[in-house]
């Protein structure tokens, strides 16, 4: 049976999910990052997963949100890219309090989010060698690219609202050279055979899933993409349930155990036995759909 514990970590205000009888053993460590105005509370289904999988699963509040917001009539025009950019330095304090504390089993260590955590671990690939596997749902890897689309889509109302056209530009100069060093897509190399699972469904509207899946392509070319997956699912949108829970939980299952068999067959038998049959994606697609 799994126990929640909350935690303050150096400020920052987190869940920890972990089996009752291990909390003083050093486990495989999983720190796992929420989505855009949601909070650590709303993914305890993913961590109870882990948890019940053998995993430490931490659950940081990220800035601005849950135990960290404030509520400001005009919040920072740059929040969310705060937010990305704080959640990895977030990770590393966490990761050290727990290292520290000697309870990550043989250093194995993982990261996982949804939507803005997703994109998280894309910039955490890229910043941490000793990251040991990375689960990205429904995030992308083109951090550049997706924050320029997002700026742009808000330059009207902010210019018309809040700060003069050359005072965004300013802005946006500033967001997009302060990111660009965290964009995993122009630095794949730095996945270095690692565990990557990207997961996306093919309805989503928020954050493109061509993305995803071009730049796991391009990487599964190169010996350092060789661990690299990506799954579609042809149903959803941009939403993450149980079962996708479920499935980066038996991902880095394999990984931390080494299971050395065909990963994506594996998961397709694991996951029919515990949730029935479902429809696999067309083979020109190459991915699975659940």
């Amino acid at each position: 049976m799994y126990q929640i514990i909350e935690k303050n970590i150096a400020g920052i205000p987190c869940l920890e999910l972990v089996d009752k009888d291990l909390v003083q053993v050093a486990l495989p460590l999983v720190i796992h990052f929420h989505g855009w105005q949601q909070n650590k509370e709303e993914s305890l289904f993913v961590a109870i997963q882990l948890a019940a999988h053998g995993f430490r699963c931490l659950i940081p509040d990220a800035l601005g949100h849950g135990d960290r917001y404030q509520d400001t009539e005009n919040p920072a025009p740059d929040l969310f890219f705060q937010c990305l950019t704080q959640n990895v330095a977030d990770y590393f304090t966490i990761k050290n309090f727990y290292q520290d504390q000697g309870l990550i089993r043989q250093n194995f260590i993982a990261a996982s989010g949804l939507s803005m955590g997703g994109i998280t671990v894309a910039m955490l690939m890229t910043q941490d060698p000793d990251l040991s596997a990375g689960s990205i749902l429904m995030g992308t890897p083109c951090l550049v690219e997706f924050s320029q689309s997002l700026i742009d889509n808000v330059r009207k109302n902010l210019v018309a609202e809040q700060i003069s056209a050359s005072e965004f530009d300013q802005l946006n100069d500033k967001i997009i050279s302060k990111l660009s060093p965290y964009d995993l897509s122009q630095q794949l190399e730095k996945i270095a055979g690692r565990p990557l699972l990207f997961w996306h469904g093919l309805k989503d509207d928020i954050i493109p899933l061509q993305q995803a899946e071009q730049v796991a392509d391009q990487a599964k070319q190169q010996d350092y993409g060789r661990q690299v997956y990506f799954v579609g699912d042809f149903q959803t949108g941009h939403k993450v349930k149980t079962i996708q829970a479920y499935r980066q939980t038996r991902f880095f299952q394999y990984f931390c155990h080494g299971f050395a068999g065909d990963i994506l067959k594996q998961l397709e038998i694991d996951l029919n036995q515990k949730f029935g049959r479902h429809k696999m994606a067309s083979p020109a697609h190459k991915t699975f759909s659940f």
